[in-house]
C-alpha cells in the first residue's frame, strides 16, 4: 500500500472509531483537528457520518427492516447529486461511498446509483440494490411496493420509477407485494421472462445458474411472457415455469406449494422433490459457503423435507445425509460430499 493510501485509511479508521463510539480522546481530537484542516476533509467526514446513519448492519438470523435505512440513503445521494448535464459519473463521490461500504462488509445490502445518457440533454439514473450470499433485505419502493430479496439477489430500476414507469429488472429471486396503481402496471423483467401486474403478491425465482425460472403468485393476478412471446396468466396459488435450456413454459394450478416458495423470507427450507444439486445452489448463497459434491450419483437425488426451525448449516446436513446415505466434511465456509 502506498503512503497516499495508507494516509486515507488511517482517516478513514479514525472516522469509523468515532462513529462506533470506539475512539480514543487522544485520536479524537486529532480527527477534529483534521476535519477543521480543510473543506474537502470537512465535506469527507460529513458523506461519511450521514452514510453511516443512513445503514444499518444485519447478521444472518437477525430481522431486518431496511425501509428507514434505504429511503434515508436514497434521499441523501438525490439531495447531493444535483444533475449536470455534462457529468455522468461523479467518480470521487463514488469512491467516498465505496470506501466507507468496503469497510462494512457485514452490511446487509449494498446500493449503487449511477447515470447513463440517452442524450445529452436528457440524463437517466439507475439505482441498484445488490443482496450478497448469506444476507436478504426487505425495502420499499417509491411507489410504495414491498420488495423482499433473497442472498444473491439484485434489483435495478431508473430514476423514472414510479413516475412514468414500473419497470424493476431482477437477478435472483424476490417476493413482491405490489402497490396498486390502474395507470401505471409493474413489470418485472428477469431476463428470459416478464411479469406483468396492477397490484398483487407473487414471488419470483430467477437466478442466472438455474435452468429454472418460477413465478409463485399468492394473491391478485399477474401475466407472465417469455422472451419467445409464450403468455401465462396466473391466479392464486398457481406456479409458472420457464425453462431457460428448452424454453418450455408450464403451470401448476391450485396448488399448496405457492406459499412454501416464501418461506425463505422466515429462514424456512421446504423441498418438494428438489434435486440435492439445486437444494445445494439454495445453501451455498444463504448460509454463503462452497459446496463440492464429489459423487455424480448424488446430485440427481430427490429430496423431501423441510427445515422450520433456523437450523444451522451442519444440523441441515446431518439430516440430508441420515436420509441419503451420503457423507461430508465442514472446514470453514466449504463443505466437500462424498
Amino acid at each position: 500500500m502506498d503512503t497516499q493510501n495508507q494516509h486515507k485509511e488511517h482517516w478513514l479508521n479514525l472516522i469509523i472509531d468515532r462513529l462506533t463510539g470506539t475512539i480514543s480522546e487522544d485520536s479524537d481530537l486529532c480527527l477534529q483537528e483534521w476535519i477543521h484542516a480543510s473543506d474537502e476533509n470537512s465535506r469527507y467526514f460529513k458523506n461519511m457520518e450521514l452514510l453511516w446513519h443512513s445503514m444499518e448492519v444485519v447478521h444472518e438470523g437477525e430481522q431486518y427492516d431496511s425501509d428507514r435505512a434505504f429511503l434515508l440513503f436514497k434521499q441523501r445521494i438525490e439531495t447531493e447529486n444535483t444533475i449536470n448535464t455534462r457529468k455522468s459519473f461523479t467518480l470521487k463521490k463514488v469512491l467516498s461511498y465505496a470506501a466507507i461500504l468496503i469497510s462494512f462488509i457485514t452490511l446487509n445490502c449494498l446500493i449503487h446509483q449511477y447515470y447513463i445518457h440517452p442524450s445529452d440533454q436528457n440524463i437517466l439514473r439507475l439505482s441498484e440494490i445488490a443482496v450478497p450470499n448469506g444476507s436478504k433485505t426487505k425495502l420499499t419502493l417509491q411507489d410504495g411496493t414491498k420488495v423482499w430479496l433473497n442472498a444473491g439477489s439484485k434489483i435495478q430500476y431508473d430514476s423514472d420509477f414510479g413516475k412514468k414507469n414500473r419497470l424493476l429488472k431482477l437477478s435472483g429471486e424476490a417476493y413482491l407485494e405490489v402497490a396498486k396503481d390502474e395507470n401505471c402496471p409493474f413489470i418485472v423483467d428477469a431476463g428470459e421472462i416478464k411479469v406483468k401486474v396492477l397490484g398483487t403478491c407473487f414471488n419470483v425465482r430467477a437466478y442466472k445458474d438455474n435452468e429454472e425460472i418460477k413465478v409463485a403468485l399468492l394473491r391478485g393476478s399477474v401475466e407472465m411472457e417469455t422472451n419467445n412471446g409464450d403468455m401465462l396468466r396466473l391466479v392464486p396459488k398457481d406456479i409458472a415455469h420457464f425453462n431457460t435450456q428448452t424454453k418450455e413454459t408450464g403451470i401448476c394450478h391450485n396448488t399448496g406449494c405457492s406459499q412454501n416458495c416464501i418461506g425463505w423470507i422466515d429462514n424456512k427450507f421446504i423441498f418438494n422433490g428438489e434435486s440435492f444439486e439445486q437444494i445445494t445452489k439454495i445453501l451455498e448463497r444463504t448460509f454463503n459457503v462452497k459446496i463440492n459434491i464429489h459423487r455424480e450419483s448424488i446430485k440427481k437425488r430427490c429430496f423431501i423435507g423441510d427445515f422450520v426451525n433456523n437450523e444451522t448449516i451442519e444440523q441441515i446436513f446431518k439430516v440430508m445425509s441420515s436420509n441419503e446415505k451420503f457423507t461430508y466434511t465442514i472446514k470453514g465456509n466449504i463443505i466437500d460430499v462424498y
